[in-house]
């Protein structure tokens, strides 16, 4: 859903309903009686309670839901952690999303890797947090007030906006990396 259609849905009209229900009462009481208020006074204390506590209580649930879908989107609680016997090496960059991604794969022993013989694009893992595009410094990732992340670079200043966060953009980027070494393994093999 986007952030427009989220807060008119779920934040503007219900707030614009409960604003409006005691002017609409009011008006109506005129209209009838002759009188702002005497329509209102005729509606038990008790509504008025349930009335106010519903939209409390809406407030809360919107808040919740909020606050659980953010939790989500921080990336996976449980994970299958990789953990090659020698490390990682990195083996180059990809630009996605406006920022760069290092692109890293296990390393072997005696760096028998600088010729990269043997990668697999199933061995390709995507390093986070990604890095500046002007100065290539880890960007720190903050949530946004109207949803969505904000992702800084606390040297030179950079900032960019994303709608997810750092671990779901990594895997859009690992996929583009994948695809690009399976070409290059394709045209290599069919030279």
């Amino acid at each position: 859903m986007k952030k427009h259609h989220y807060i008119l849905e779920k934040i503007a009209l219900p707030l614009l309903v409960s604003f409006l229900t005691p002017i609409a009462t009011s008006i109506g009481s005129k209209i009838t009686t002759g009188n702002w208020t005497l329509l209102f006074s005729k509606i038990p204390l008790s509504y008025k309670v349930v009335f106010f506590l519903l939209i409390i209580f809406w407030i809360i649930i919107n808040i919740v839901q909020r606050k659980n879908k953010n939790v989500t989107s921080e990336g996976p609680l449980i994970s299958f952690i990789k953990i090659p016997p020698w490390g990682w090496e990195n083996i180059g960059n990809i630009s996605y999303a406006g920022v760069k991604w290092v692109i890293i794969v296990p390393a072997q022993p005696l760096k028998t890797l600088s010729v990269h013989h043997n990668i697999s694009p199933e061995d390709l893992e995507i390093k986070i947090p990604p890095r500046c595009p002007k100065c290539e410094t880890e960007l720190e990732q903050y949530k946004s007030f109207i949803g969505g992340f904000i992702w800084k670079c606390i040297a030179c200043g950079f900032k960019i906006r994303s709608h997810n966060d750092f671990f779901k953009e990594a895997e859009r980027a690992k996929k583009i990396a994948k695809r690009q070494l399976e070409i290059i393994i394709n045209n290599s093999q069919n030279s």
